[in-house]
């Protein structure tokens, strides 16, 4: 919301309960690029870390994600799908989550 200044040149002056800007509102702008920039390196920077991180896990041969579940499981699942029941029921007997039963209904599709 503005702050209206009475007696000021300027009428209407950028103001945040957040972020305290210094000067005018040309000053602001480039407060903000420069904060902007920033950020986009220091993402850019997370990114190169987290890359890096998983080259050298996969670089090990170590497998990336959950594992899968069982044969067993995946086929108690098909069957209860088979006879009518719903996506969250079987989830919720077969001990697996809601996402494994959609996959295993849509590879079986």
């Amino acid at each position: 919301m503005p702050d209206v200044r009475v007696g000021s040149k300027a009428a209407v002056s950028p103001h945040s309960r957040h972020v305290r800007l210094a000067g005018n509102f040309g000053n602001a702008g480039l407060q903000f690029r420069l904060a902007g920039a920033f950020a986009e390196f220091e993402r850019e920077l997370i990114r190169e870390r987290v890359n890096a991180g998983l080259n050298r896990v996969r670089a090990k041969g170590k497998q990336l994600g959950r594992k899968r579940v069982s044969s067993d499981t995946e086929e108690t699942v098909r069957q209860r799908l088979g006879s009518g029941k719903g996506i969250l029921k079987v989830a919720r007997e077969a001990g697996v989550g809601v996402s494994v039963v959609q996959r295993i209904k849509a590879e079986a599709a």
